[in-house]
């Protein structure tokens, strides 16, 4: 036992000092008290609030008395069965189930460990390391999925007591979620035995071993499936079909007549996708005779398939430069398709390269049919649908306006989808120098054509020669300003050129000055960060973002598959950047709806998990999902991202694992300096208790601390209300008070 004190060193000068201070102010209190006291009385006196304050200054001190004990450590061993519906498979028709063998073998290493001296703690536990580890029950295990790395970990952290000296795992192996190839550390402290339950073998079968497929096509592209067989036992040397189904039939099949000695065949679908969305397909294996197990022999695949090209519409009221440059332009674009209409002399429309006759839209739904359009200014263009196509605009159609060379009023309809006032429509003459906006954000549409150049003192190297024409503007709020121009008559006048309103639904954009077809022969002296013909580089961006939006900021889902299975973990990951492009730093909320009646009950969003390694990234893992369609959605401070759809099948992963995973077994042992164990056959259990053998199971003692504080207990409380009112007392007999 020995005696310790709370109060820091450096603190000890000053109680020393308090405490000396109060003593002398209580013997000066007591000589200055009338009626004064008799000698001896005042000694009692001073005596009684000192002690007082003396006892009240040590406890403020805090000693406290420490006595060291040893006591002996129980020495505990977990024995736990993989919890998952694979473990309830019977690797012959009339045997036992793996369950079953899993619990003998658990009994066997209880008894075996309960013999041993000292007395060891033996706890029965069961888990899949997606959830809890809960005590083992008899009950047949239901939970889908399994990921044995983080129920290694979980059982080597268990709470109640002393951490366990050995770890016994009795399961088949399957790891149906994925988990990684090595265990958490924090299990390799204690010994690890894992105890393997199931036919290594398996009887004859076939499975779709792997499926490669693009989550994502385009409506008219073919499509190729690649899909692997594993044949086992007699299912070698017979013919193998595989059928790939939609909600309407079959698309594919593919066959194949594999060798007597081929474990593997690989097979090859081709088709097109009968339509646009996330489509469901179904892949099914023929089976042979008697074939028992059947959940592997077909698989779901989800293809996102998605419109061919994006389509655009140009109206022009005449046979001017404009459209046929934009033509030229989107002809650069992949996934970029450009119909120019335009207005004959008799007032009736034609599309461009071609002799027929064209109607141009009357309702909104007719207009919605295209992704964007643009308009190359609105002169000669008397008796469209302008209020139908400015409705299709506030539903989300892009929308594109060159207003140069307009002399007339835009449409009184339009005006309210315009990110910009178009007060008397005059043109303002030049030269007007053309510059990046004040505060201009890094949006999309100025990639690769301002770079680098600072708003305030333009572009060094014109990338467009000065402007003669200009519309007379005024942005509206709710518009973004992404090129301005000065004039340059020395008065530092500046108009707006660029602006854009919306990214996503109703993105409009307003372009005011020259024509286009005569800047983009423009070569710039120099182009530093500048592309080299910087008015086709901006035409190309401007006709992509009205078609199809930004890609690239906000908040996007980057990790998402289109299907799971059941009992299989969801994850995912998204990228964030603001409109400047800086990437946001937030924890995003992932959004969680199902498009059906199965999981109303369950959460509706999860907090994501920021990654400070790679700002603006984040991800998640959703715990298993019940079958169904669900959608995920990003939300952030920098806004709200798409929505993403995909499925989980009902179909369970663990159903297909028809075998023990012997090499996953042997691989997670390495991994931690453990042994495996081979848990079939009569010589099981030998074999088992010869593993136990490298469990430390001896005697050891812990230190048990016990720490008393005399001075902040009740009785010294007491005492300190004892003195200080026998004080009180004889001050009140001799009249003091």
């Amino acid at each position: 036992m020995h005696l310790t004190w709370d109060l820091p060193v450096w603190a000890w000068p000053l109680l020393a000092l308090f405490g000396v201070a109060a003593v002398l102010w209580i013997r000066r209190h007591y000589r200055l008290t009338e009626p004064a006291p008799a000698p001896g009385r005042r000694r009692l006196l001073v005596l009684l609030r000192v002690t007082a304050l003396l006892i009240l200054l040590l406890a403020l001190a805090g000693p406290a008395l420490v006595r060291d004990s040893s006591v002996p450590e129980s020495v505990r061993v977990a024995v736990a069965l993989e919890n998952s519906a694979s473990m309830v498979l019977r690797d012959d028709p009339s045997g036992p189930r793996r369950w079953d063998r899993a619990l003998r073998l658990a009994a066997a290493a209880e008894s075996l460990l309960s013999v041993r001296d000292p007395a060891v703690r033996v706890e029965l536990l069961a888990g899949n390391g997606l959830e809890p580890v809960v005590p083992l029950a008899g009950a047949a295990p239901e939970r889908e999925g399994t990921d044995l790395p983080a129920l290694l970990g979980a059982l080597g952290r268990l709470d109640g007591g002393p951490s366990p000296r050995g770890v016994v795992l009795i399961g088949d192996g399957n790891d149906a979620a994925g988990g990684a190839t090595e265990p958490p550390r924090a299990v390799a402290g204690p010994a690890v035995v894992l105890v393997g339950v199931g036919d290594v073998e398996g009887p004859p079968d076939r499975t779709l071993a792997e499926i490669l497929y693009p989550e994502v096509a385009y409506q008219g592209d073919v499509v190729v499936v690649e899909a692997t067989v594993g044949l086992a036992g007699d299912a070698a040397g017979e013919g193998v079909t595989l059928v790939l189904r939609d909600e309407q039939g079959e698309v594919a099949r593919a066959e194949a007549s594999p060798g007597p000695d081929d474990a593997l065949v690989r097979l090859e679908l081709s088709f097109r996708p009968r339509a646009t969305g996330l489509r469901l397909y179904e892949a099914v294996l023929d089976s042979l005779p008697g074939e028992r197990y059947l959940a592997n022999n077909s698989a779901s695949l989800a293809i996102a398939v998605r419109k061919g090209r994006a389509r655009l519409l140009c109206l022009s009221g005449g046979s001017g430069w404009d459209p046929r440059f934009l033509a030229l332009a989107a002809l650069r674009e992949e996934r970029l398709e450009l119909a120019v209409a335009r207005r004959r002399g008799g007032g009736g429309w034609t599309l461009a390269d071609s002799a027929g006759v064209w109607s141009p839209p009357t309702t909104a739904a007719q207009w919605r049919r295209w992704d964007g359009v643009v308009l190359a200014g609105w002169d000669d263009l008397d008796g469209l649908a302008w209020p139908s196509l400015a409705q299709a605009v506030r539903e989300g159609l892009g929308f594109l306006v060159l207003a140069a060379g307009s002399r007339q009023f835009p449409p009184a309809a339009l005006a309210d989808v315009l990110p910009v006032d178009v007060g008397p429509a005059r043109s303002l003459a030049g030269p007007w120098r053309v510059v990046p906006a004040v505060a201009a954000p890094r949006h999309p549409v100025l990639d690769g054509v301002t770079h680098g150049v600072d708003a305030a003192e333009g572009i060094d190297a014109p990338w467009v020669p000065p402007l003669t024409d200009l519309l007379d503007v005024s942005p509206r709020p709710r518009a973004t300003r992404l090129l301005d121009v000065v004039a340059e008559d020395g008065s530092g006048e500046r108009r707006s050129l660029l602006a854009i309103a919306g990214d996503g639904a109703a993105r409009v954009v307003w372009f005011g000055g020259d024509p286009f077809w005569g800047l983009v022969f423009w070569m710039p002296p120099e182009t530093g960060g500048v592309a080299a013909r910087p008015a086709l580089r901006l035409a190309r961006n401007l006709l992509v973002w009205t078609a199809v939006g930004s890609r690239q900021a906000g908040l996007t889902l980057t990790g998402s598959r289109n299907v799971y299975s059941a009992g299989e973990r969801v994850r995912l990951e998204s990228r964030g950047r603001d409109i400047r492009g800086v990437a946001d730093r937030d924890a995003p909320v992932i959004e969680l709806r199902a498009l059906d009646d199965t999981t109303a009950a369950l959460p509706r969003s999860f907090t994501m998990n920021p990654d400070p390694a790679a700002p603006g990234r984040a991800s998640l893992t959703l715990p298993p999902l019940p079958p169904g369609r669900y959608a995920v959605r990003p939300r952030g401070e920098i806004g709200t991202g798409a929505e993403q759809v995909f499925v989980v099948e009902p179909r369970s992963a663990e159903a297909a694992q028809i075998r023990q995973d012997r090499r996953r077994l042997r691989a997670l042992a390495a991994a931690v300096d453990g042994a495996y164990v081979d848990g079939s056959g009569s010589a099981a259990v030998a074999r088992l208790a010869a593993a136990l053998e490298r469990f430390d199971l001896t005697q050891r003692s812990a230190v048990r601390r016990t720490t008393r504080h005399p001075l902040s207990s009740w009785p010294a409380f007491l005492l300190v209300v004892l003195l200080l009112g026998v004080e009180w007392g004889l001050r009140r007999r001799l009249g003091m008070l």
